[in-house]
Formats: C-alpha cells, structure tokens, sequence
C-alpha cells in the first residue's frame, strides 16, 4: 500500500532544538576567540567554558555551569510561502524565542563580570550567524540547516542581565538574558492522497500498416 503523506513539522522543539546544536557548536570558536582578543587574567580564563544547553526556563542545581536555558514562548503570523513536494502548503512561521544564559562564580563582581562577557558571547553568534549555520566541519552537512529553514531576526532582539544573588557559601549567581524572534519555515501536514494496494501495467499492441 502507498500513500502520498507530508509528516507534521515538530514546530516549537524542532526550534530549542536547533538552537541548542548551534549554540554547542558554535560556543568553543568563540571562546577561544575571546581569550586570546580580550584582556582576561590567565588566573580567569578557566571560568570561560562551553555552557551546556538545556531545555529549561529557570536556573537549577546542575553540576555543570555555566549553561543556557532555551524557552520558545509563542509561535505566530503563519505566512504561506510555497508548496511541498506532496502538494501540502509551506508556512513561514515566527517564533518568540528567549534564552537565559546562567552563570556561577565566586564574589558578586566576579560573577557580574562573567554574566556580561558570556551575554556578549551569546549575542555575538546570534548575530553573526542568524541562519543558524556553522563554518563546514564544525558539524556534519547533514546537520547543517537548509539557509531559509532559521533566521534569527537581529532587529528584534532585546537583552537583559539579572543582579548577582548569592547562593551557597561564596558561590555567586547571575543571568544574561536574551530575546528575539526567530523566522522558520515549515510543511503543514497533509492527509493521504489516495492509497493504492497494488499496481499493474497491460500493454497492448497496436496494430500496424501493411498489406
């Protein structure tokens, strides 16, 4: 039996989860770009590591720190753009997007310091790569989005940092926050066209000229 079927797009976790691939792949690079560019005392630049990306909204008691929280808020303004192979229309999507960058670090100023480096960091790649893509070999092509399928709108994005509060014994924690709106097309789901349980071919011979 077959059937001409376009799957649903998986919307709001197909974004958190495309964000977070990027973010993971493209945090080392500039990591190792800001310690040799930015005057970092060699005794801090251990606390300049790869935050884990998670799918999360508030900060929590992890083991490792620091690490972005990933929250899609709403999705709207579904725009028709085009058609999938299977007819189903394709939608251009804007998705309300927030993610949370959580930091810990001894003393309040430490900690406020690192909070700003790393929401620098953070906006940095955002901007620089919108579509979400990473230089070739950073992740395998077939991880690579399609150009069209993300696009992080830079005028649309808005940050705030939270005040440095203290949590156990020395420990100091504090968040960089960063908003935008993230554009992404998608196949709407279609039901099947027709089914067939099994196909056949007769041919016949047409009759040819002659005495």
């Amino acid at each position: 039996m077959t059937s001409l079927v376009t799957a649903p797009s998986r919307g709001a976790r197909t974004v958190r989860d495309q964000l977070a691939t990027y973010l993971t792949a493209a945090f080392p690079p500039m990591i190792e770009l800001v310690l040799d560019s930015w005057d970092i005392p060699a005794e801090e630049q251990g606390r300049y590591v790869v935050p884990a990306a998670i799918d999360n909204y508030e900060a929590q008691i992890l083991d490792k720190w620091p690490y972005v929280a990933i929250n899609v808020g709403t999705a709207r303004n579904p725009r028709q753009v085009d058609h999938e192979p299977g007819g189903a229309p394709r939608y251009r999507w804007t998705y309300a997007c927030r993610l949370i960058l959580w930091v810990r670090c001894d003393g309040y100023q430490d900690t406020q310091k690192l909070r700003d480096d790393y929401g620098a960091m953070m906006r940095a790649l955002l901007m620089a790569k919108p579509s979400l893509r990473v230089n070739a070999g950073t992740w395998p092509a077939t991880q690579q989005p399609k150009t069209a399928d993300f696009r992080v709108d830079p005028e649309t994005m808005s940050e705030d940092y939270s005040d440095a509060t203290p949590a156990k014994g020395d420990r100091w924690l504090a968040a960089a926050g960063c908003s935008f709106d993230l554009i992404r097309e998608e196949g709407l789901w279609s039901a099947p066209v027709g089914t067939a349980d099994s196909t056949s071919v007769t041919a016949t011979l047409l009759p040819t000229g002659g005495a």
